[in-house]
């Protein structure tokens, strides 16, 4: 060994092993993981490896006398030149890549820090020239030193310490002065990532900087102590304790990185790490601490090869066995996270059920989509809060916004600004300022074919960590699936009730006319009968047969105008426009002081291309928010009830009632006798041909229902 200190050189040998597996490790993963292989990404993984091979020589150079390496091997000192010189100019280059200035806009600040690389390079190869001219030389005249034949590159090449030291701390000065030029100029994940990883990187920058002194005090301490023809034996210590130290602080080094690579991706070119590299990450330093410790025992016990070639065989299957133990751990908890996901949400019993149907009556949330949402937040993405919040067209079905924890609510008022927030944006996620919108800190938008369909917000992890790339991917596919679960859920339930309310009034209609037929026309039609048949000519009987016979005609038109009547006919022929100011101006014209008709250019024609069945249905949804203002938006006071009907035309047909009313009385609707249902059943039915029907209150208290079919 090089010092014959056993505990030392173990410390050595252990370091070095940690120093290769490690940057092989991260190497390999950075260039395997890369999303898109830029110039960045090759040269930080192809660094790694450089920087495992320099250590690479390195153990083999500990494992023996340096001076007893035979000559061939020797030479292989002047190889490892190479990434003395080229890791310092390459972490610099990389952190001016990944500050991202390479493609910044141009500016003062850019063109000096490429013109600082520039001279860096230039001082490389100065490097380079002076270390390559030293060798040939040598080469040439290898002996006349004796011990320090080795070393005579520093004696013939006295300008290398001083100009390699003005060269690794202009290094180290540029990519400290990138590292620290790090900041978020967008709200972008990738830019935030790459801010919370600037601690690492500074970190890694600063141990750099100091391995750096670190050598070049070694440099000229060695070359006064050649000059000084020191005995060779007196230096093995102390060049032991700073190669001790110089390797312990590039494996604190690696680790930073390595950190920084599995926790925020600022090498591999993806907007976020994969889920679980961390973890692998985990078990690549164990490895390369219990593989760089056990070699580094046996080196120094004296252990035969051939033992340690068997133990270190026997170290590879453990940490495989190990490994396939942790992936079926893995897999056992994927599956546990999955449950929720693939169960049954029991639309069958929420479809059927009756009690409390009034969505406003209900608890928050649907329970079909409740137990996977907790396990979303709780167990895939551990956020701290977490609103699903329906927007667009299928709002009025899906209902409230789900919270997470429980028992939270999420501000209404919100609704629309997220909307437009998110239509302007087509990113994965959006950023969000927390105090505007209630702590989160991330919303997904949720598509469909028909546009934005809602929104996940997310607060900050409970580790404080990042939303991986993946984390996001699955969290706004179960988004967009709950959000369709929570909306088919309603709709089918709405249907299933409209089926039963239609059941329940066709046997009323039909029961109320077997009654008034066979317990009041019925028998007095034939009271009539025989009235007439026994008065024979005379004239008051028959005026008092007459008579009766017009009180039934009376009942029978009556009953007859009490059942409904179909309006497909009436809104084929007329449209849905005109179909309503008939029935306005016909059987609704005491409903309103006034109505204040707005129709578009191009609304017309727009109504009558509407499919049959869709313009039937919209026409009755129309006809159910004009009979609730008449029923519920009278003011108190008095006022006027006036009614605003607005039709606009375009890629569809859209049609606005707006009353000016002012809740007073909507908020006894059930003690006028409604139910609350008409408008959600309808809506339901607008849903099912393709449209929608949104009701809101404005700041008056007024309501406004707008229908939309395309």
């Amino acid at each position: 060994m090089i010092v014959g200190v056993p505990w030392l050189d173990w410390a050595l040998v252990a370091l070095s092993i940690i120093n290769i597996l490690l940057p092989v490790w991260l190497g390999l993963t950075i260039l395997l993981n890369a999303e898109h292989r830029r110039f960045g990404i090759w040269l930080a993984g192809f660094g790694m490896l450089a920087a495992a091979c320099f250590f690479l020589f390195h153990a083999v150079m500990l494992h023996g006398e340096f001076l007893a390496l035979p000559a061939r091997l020797r030479e292989w000192w002047f190889v490892g030149w190479a990434p003395i010189i080229g890791l310092p100019y390459g972490w610099a280059v990389a952190m001016f890549w990944f500050a991202d200035f390479w493609r910044g806009r141009p500016g003062r600040g850019r063109t000096v820090r490429i013109a600082a690389l520039l001279a860096l390079g230039l001082l490389a190869l100065a490097v380079a020239f002076i270390v390559v001219s030293a060798g040939l030389a040598r080469g040439a005249d290898a002996g006349g030193r004796g011990a320090y034949a080795e070393f005579d590159i520093l004696l013939r090449t006295g300008e290398l310490p001083y100009v390699y030291a003005l060269y690794i701390l202009a290094c180290i000065g540029v990519a400290l002065e990138c590292v620290l030029s790090i900041s978020a100029t967008s709200g972008t994940i990738a830019d935030i990532a790459r801010r919370r990883a600037r601690p690492w990187l500074l970190a890694t920058t600063l141990l750099q900087f100091g391995v750096a002194l670190l050598a070049i005090g070694s440099m000229f301490w060695l070359y006064r102590a050649v000059e000084g023809q020191i005995a060779i034996t007196s230096l093995r210590l102390p060049l032991a304790w700073l190669d001790l130290a110089a390797c312990g602080s590039i494996a604190v080094a690696f680790v930073l990185i390595g950190n920084a690579v599995v926790s925020y991706e600022i090498f591999t070119g993806k907007t976020l790490p994969r889920q679980g590299l961390r973890r692998h990450w985990r078990n690549a330093l164990l490895l390369a601490a219990v593989f760089g410790v056990g070699t580094g025992a046996a080196i120094e016990l004296g252990i035969p090869r051939y033992w340690t070639l068997l133990g270190t065989t026997i170290l590879a299957a453990a940490f495989y066995a190990l490994l396939n133990w942790r992936s079926y751990i893995g897999r056992e908890r994927y599956l546990a996270n999955l449950r929720p996901f693939v169960g049954s949400g029991r639309l069958y019993e929420h479809m059927v059920n009756v009690f409390g149907a009034h969505r406003e009556d209900r608890d928050e949330g649907d329970a079909s989509v409740a137990v996977p949402f907790r396990a979303l937040c709780r167990e895939v993405l551990g956020a701290r809060q977490a609103y699903l919040a329906p927007l667009g067209a299928l709002a009025p079905l899906a209902g409230k916004p789900l919270a997470w924890p429980e028992g939270g609510s999420m501000n209404p008022e919100l609704m629309p600004r997220l909307a437009a927030v998110l239509d302007r944006s087509q990113a994965l996620s959006v950023p969000l300022t927390p105090a505007e919108f209630d702590g989160c800190v991330w919303a997904i938008p949720l598509r469909s074919d028909r546009g934005l369909v809602g929104a996940l917000l997310l607060g900050e992890k409970l580790d404080d960590g990042l939303y991986t790339q993946e984390e996001m991917e699955i969290a706004r596919s179960s988004g967009e699936r709950m959000v369709d679960m929570m909306a088919g859920t309603e709709m089918a339930r709405r249907l299933v009730l409209l089926q039963r309310q239609r059941m329940a009034e066709s046997q009323v209609a039909d029961a109320r006319t077997r009654r008034v037929l066979h317990d009041d026309v019925l028998p007095r039609i034939h009271a009539t009968m025989l009235a007439i048949s026994a008065s024979g000519a005379g004239s008051e009987a028959r005026a008092e047969a007459i008579a009766t016979m017009t009180d039934l005609h009376r009942g029978i038109s009556g009953l007859l105008r009490d059942l409904p009547m179909p309006a497909a006919a009436t809104v084929a022929k007329l449209g849905v426009l005109g179909t309503l100011r008939q029935i306005l101006s016909g059987e609704m014209r005491t409903a309103f002081e006034e109505v204040v008709w707005n129709v578009e250019p191009g609304a017309e024609q727009a109504a009558m291309h509407l499919a049959p069945a869709t313009a039937e249905v919209f026409f009755y949804a129309a006809r159910e928010v004009l009979r609730n203002a008449d029923r519920h938006a009278r003011r108190t006071d008095g006022t006027p009830l006036r009614v605003t009907i607005t039709a606009r035309g375009g890629d569809g047909f859209e049609l606005a009632i707006e009353d000016n009313g002012d809740g007073s009385v909507r908020n006894t609707r059930t003690a006028n006798g409604g139910s609350g249902r008409g408008l959600a059943l309808h809506g339901t039915m607008m849903a099912v041909v393709g449209g929608s029907l949104a009701v809101e209150r404005t700041a008056a208290g007024s309501m406004r229902a707008t229908l939309a079919a395309p």
